[in-house]
């Protein structure tokens, strides 16, 4: 009588261990879907809310995905139509990258120049927080301002591009460069823009050049065989 007592009493230990383990699993699962906007059992984050990054990292055989609100060292964010993904930098030495290739900042041990982590800088350059500048007075500079109206040829209305321009200053009102000397980092950039204002000659210029077409005269094999209808 006792045997059947021993089996129905392991039998209610067993499935209450399944169920238990059911449960833990239930809330691992679940608690690797923050900020998901479609989750996997898994493979975790598989769509992240917007301007989230989804980040994907191999776990044995297969990956996991999280979404995070910036990519964390190593990585950097690319943007897209359906999808923002945290991408792995190229370069093993690259702390922090802007693109696969380009290095904005390195590991200890490294120096970086032109976007690349190197070991020494090279001659004609000088190092400046752990970065090779060119052969320059290195000073604190303000923050960028923001960037000019959309110029070509120095006017605020044209066709095609032009170009935008931004400047900071320096930081430090005490301390008056020689004009001999070059100072660094950049103070000023420029970048391409697209014209949002066709200038009025452009204007007139492209209405004559489409009154030109309209008015083009017909070809020669044209006007003859009007002449020979005209004949007979």
């Amino acid at each position: 009588m006792r045997l059947p007592l021993v089996a129905i009493a392991m039998s209610f230990l067993c499935d209450a261990l399944r169920s238990a383990s059911r449960s833990d699993a239930q809330r691992d699962w679940s608690g690797s879907c923050v900020n998901c906007k479609e989750c996997s059992r898994d493979n975790g984050c598989v769509r992240c809310a917007q301007r989230l990054f989804l980040l994907l990292l191999r776990h044995g055989m297969s990956h996991h995905g999280s979404c995070l609100t910036t990519c964390p060292k190593g990585y950097f964010g690319q943007r897209g139509p359906r999808l923002n993904r945290c991408l792995k930098c190229r370069p093993a030495n690259c702390e922090h990258c802007f693109g696969r290739d380009f290095c904005t900042q390195c590991k200890s041990g490294f120096r970086l120049y032109m976007g690349h982590c190197i070991n020494d800088c090279p001659a004609g350059t000088v190092m400046n927080n752990n970065e090779c500048l060119d052969d320059c007075i290195p000073v604190p500079l303000t923050e960028w301002s923001a960037w000019s109206a959309c110029l070509r040829n120095g006017s605020p209305c044209g066709v095609r591009l032009g170009q935008q321009t931004r400047t900071r200053d320096i930081a430090a009102s005490d301390f008056t460069p020689s004009p001999d000397w070059t100072t660094c980092p950049s103070r000023s950039q420029t970048r391409s823009c697209r014209m949002n204002t066709v200038c009025p000659t452009d204007s007139r210029r492209l209405m004559a050049r489409g009154r030109g077409r309209k008015r083009k005269s017909k070809p020669l094999w044209m006007l003859a065989n009007s002449n020979a209808r005209n004949i007979f």
